[in-house]
């Protein structure tokens, strides 16, 4: 049946891409695409070696079955009739159920997840509660996430994550959620998130979406950086980094918290991969965090001092460090104030920007009280750890190289009984 004939209107879902016609047979490539069997296998007897519909290379011909899809064809038969199509075309309901039973959605209930995503495909006003019902269910067991993966609804939420959705972004912000918590536990999901177009919806909400639909998003973001594998791709996708820096101080009260939290998290993530340090450099991610820092929770406070030291790894972020006014009296006051992980962060970020900066850059250091703070430091006993005064000790005898301390004498007595070995 063609679109043209089909009354009423059959969904865009269920067309098969290349022959415009309701799918009897759907099958999903290894790009996430789905087709009706026997077009996408004449396609491939052709000779062609790409996705019809992305034009992007497939890695393999494996055609995996689409139950999710077959189900909701056949489901949309029944109510609406089909013309020719009898819904004895589509298989038996009860049979495929009992063969998802054989697996992990045994105990998850799979009819309840199946109801909920024949509802968001039928589209309209009830996509946003089955989504917050599918999250629920996601959440509450791990059980539940596989089911609905395995019922193909993961190839159905990232469908959702179209411009022509951005209207309705209470939903997206559903949807987003429940991809979250697949992507956290489903290597699949990633995979599908990564394709162009649906991580530039991703970025879109990250950047213009609800307050919710923008942390899901970067709750998103954060999962596809925390594989060695995409980290860079990610890095480096338009916005990415952009949205996140903007992310860490917009808002305000308890939403604004967990805003900023994740959002830090997930810029930490990022700058792991040293290839994307000097890209957060110059979205301005230093700006961002100096900002953030004087006001920030201890445990996030800790992880903005680690990704100073990591963007100080690079020349663009030692340039943007030493060129900030606030950035390296924040960096002094911020020893022995966090933790002991973020005075050894802390210590080291200054560290490396007096050692690659100007003699200016070691004046700023010692008017903010540097020296005093590293003295402090090397004094302490068990509140930093080994490499905070390794990095304290080699940053005051820079200092004393460089400067005429006024505290000169009791400079070099702290050093020299530091560096004496203990019995």
């Amino acid at each position: 049946m063609s679109l043209r004939e089909c009354k009423p209107c059959v969904p865009p879902l269920f067309l098969c891409p290349i022959s415009l016609e309701m799918m009897r047979d759907p099958v999903t490539v290894c790009t996430g695409i789905t087709y009706d069997r026997r077009p996408i296998q004449k396609w491939l007897a052709e000779g062609h070696t790409t996705c019809p519909t992305t034009m992007c290379h497939l890695e393999n011909h494996i055609l995996i079955p689409n139950l999710i899809v077959r189900r909701l064809i056949q489901s949309w038969v029944q109510e609406n009739g089909s013309g020719s199509l009898p819904a004895s075309a589509f298989g038996s309901p009860k049979r495929d159920t009992e063969k998802q039973r054989s697996g992990d959605c045994t105990h998850a209930e799979p009819e309840r997840v199946l109801s909920l995503l024949r509802e968001i495909a039928r589209g309209g006003q009830g996509v946003r509660n089955a989504a917050k019902c599918l999250g629920a269910l996601a959440k509450e067991r791990v059980e539940y996430r596989t089911c609905i993966d395995e019922l193909g609804g993961t190839l159905l939420l990232v469908s959702l994550l179209s411009p022509e959705m951005h209207e309705d972004c209470e939903a997206c912000e559903e949807v987003l959620g429940v991809l979250v918590m697949l992507a956290q536990c489903r290597g699949g999901t990633r995979q599908m998130v990564m394709e162009p177009q649906t991580l530039a919806c991703v970025v879109w909400h990250l950047d213009r979406g609800t307050p919710c639909a923008r942390v899901n998003a970067a709750a998103l973001l954060e999962s596809l950086l925390a594989s060695d594998e995409l980290c860079a791709s990610v890095g480096r996708f338009p916005g990415v980094l952009q949205g996140l820096v903007k992310l860490v101080n917009e808002g305000g009260g308890v939403q604004q918290h967990r805003a900023s939290k994740i959002a830090v998290r997930t810029l930490l993530a990022a700058c792991l991969c040293k290839v994307n340090r000097p890209w957060a450099a110059d979205a301005g991610a230093v700006r961002a965090l100096v900002e953030h820092l004087t006001n920030a929770h201890p445990s996030t406070a800790e992880r903005c001092l680690a990704i100073f030291e990591l963007l100080c790894t690079t020349t663009e972020g030692q340039v943007a460090v030493s060129r900030h006014p606030l950035a390296i009296p924040l960096l002094v006051k911020m020893v022995l104030r966090v933790s002991p992980r973020g005075t050894e962060y802390a210590t080291g970020t200054l560290l490396a920007i007096c050692k690659s900066g100007p003699i200016d850059v070691l004046q700023v250091a010692m008017q903010a009280g540097a020296q005093t703070q590293m003295l402090f430091l090397l004094q302490s006993d068990g509140t930093c750890t080994p490499r905070a005064k390794r990095k304290a000790l080699e940053l005051l005898k820079l200092l004393h190289t460089v400067c005429c301390l006024p505290t000169v004498g009791k400079l070099v007595n702290a050093i020299h009984s530091w560096e004496q070995p203990r019995g």
